[in-house]
């Protein structure tokens, strides 16, 4: 049971708790009080940074690879299946459980697919086993 709680008195709270949920509407808001400046420098610089850090990891995946003797095709299917997992692992389960909009989690998803294939194929062609 819920701490503090007796058995009944939990049942109770989480029957309301699924009828309030059945019922609606349902609101999801994220409030900033002291608001953002939306043009800062620091926001843009901190968003390279996060992508040059992820194609970096990405990058490494595919060394290890390549390590290990991945052969072309090997290196494309990794190229496809790694953003597939990303988006999956990511906006799906985001989807499902905050059950946002389907167009906008469809937007999200073909944005992650498309843009980490591209940077996934660039990787497999750049980074190769090194020759004997």
């Amino acid at each position: 049971s819920v701490e503090g709680m007796t058995p009944q008195q939990a049942t109770i709270a989480q029957d309301a708790f699924l009828a309030e949920h059945r019922a609606g509407p349902l609101v999801m808001a994220v409030v900033r009080k002291q608001g953002i400046d939306p043009e800062s420098p620091t926001v843009l610089v901190r968003g390279f940074a996060i992508e040059l850090f992820a194609a970096g990891l990405l990058a490494a995946v595919f060394g290890v690879a390549a390590k290990f003797g991945a052969r072309p095709q090997d290196r494309l299917a990794r190229a496809l299946l790694i953003p597939l997992f990303a988006v999956l692992a990511t906006h799906g389960v985001i989807w499902n459980f905050f059950h946002l909009p389907d167009g906008y989690s469809i937007a999200l998803f073909v944005d992650g697919l498309v843009t980490w294939a591209l940077a996934s194929i660039a990787c497999a062609v750049i980074v190769r086993p090194t020759r004997s």
